[in-house]
């Protein structure tokens, strides 16, 4: 190649060659100056990694780009424009998170967590421990959204009607899921409690331990079916 002697000419071209060095380099490591692979981790709340979580890149409340998160919660959208970026995460079970944010530079890294069905009923039932009323409200309902019909989180609403000083209502509660198909140990022996112990209804308490004890044999249910059936 012939370079030009001109000592303009001579600085232009160095200007070109260092540009075209920059170029080059933008494309190798996945990015240029107006967009870029945008790189993140999904966990879950005991901060371990969350697969095939479906990441999207929303425009005008549509997908236009997809990624699954990998067994390590990494995901990779490539060639994602910096400017105010509109995610969303989903899989099955997991509660959808939708969160926009400015994707500014290529080593941002976009970190979500996201909470699946069991793990709220996990803080419900620690929100019934503590009396929380509030925290196992918003539990709840966020399990609603995501299974509206689940039975475990209507144990848990009669267990905070009984501790509420609201034993008819949780017995109407509990017996909505004693009248269903799936019987269930823990939910005869919640009514018997609320019959015998809250409500004074010796006869209802007797037929949900007779219920208990066809599910389960057990001892102590023995033993309250004789103290009852004396009592009659």
């Amino acid at each position: 190649m012939k370079f030009p002697t001109n000592r303009i000419h001579l600085a232009l071209f160095l200007v070109a060659v260092a540009l075209l060095d920059v170029a080059c380099a933008s494309t190798d490591t996945g990015f240029s100056a107006t967009k870029a692979v945008l790189r993140g981790m999904v966990y879950n709340t005991d901060r371990l990694p969350v697969a095939d979580v479906t990441v999207s890149l929303m425009q005008d409340g549509k997908p236009v780009q997809t990624a699954l998160s990998d067994i390590h919660g990494r995901y990779a959208l490539p060639d994602v424009v910096f400017r105010s970026v509109t995610l969303q995460f989903t899989k099955d079970g997991y509660e959808p998170v939708t969160w926009t944010f400015a994707f500014k530079v290529p080593t941002q890294i976009v970190y979500v967590q996201m909470s699946n069905l069991n793990e709220l009923l996990d803080k419900a039932a620690d929100g019934v421990q503590k009396r929380d009323w509030s925290l196992t409200a918003a539990s709840l309902e966020r399990v609603r959204k995501l299974d509206p019909q689940n039975r475990i989180a209507s144990f848990l609403e009669a267990q905070v009607l009984t501790r509420q000083g609201k034993p008819e209502a949780a017995a109407s509660t509990l017996e909505k899921l004693a009248s269903e198909d799936e019987p269930s140990l823990a939910v005869e022996l919640a009514l018997a409690d609320l019959y015998q112990g809250k409500l004074n209804q010796p006869d209802k308490a007797l037929v949900h331990l007779r219920k208990a004890i066809a599910l389960q044999d057990d001892a102590d249910v023995r033993a309250r079916i004789e103290l009852l059936e004396k009592g009659q």
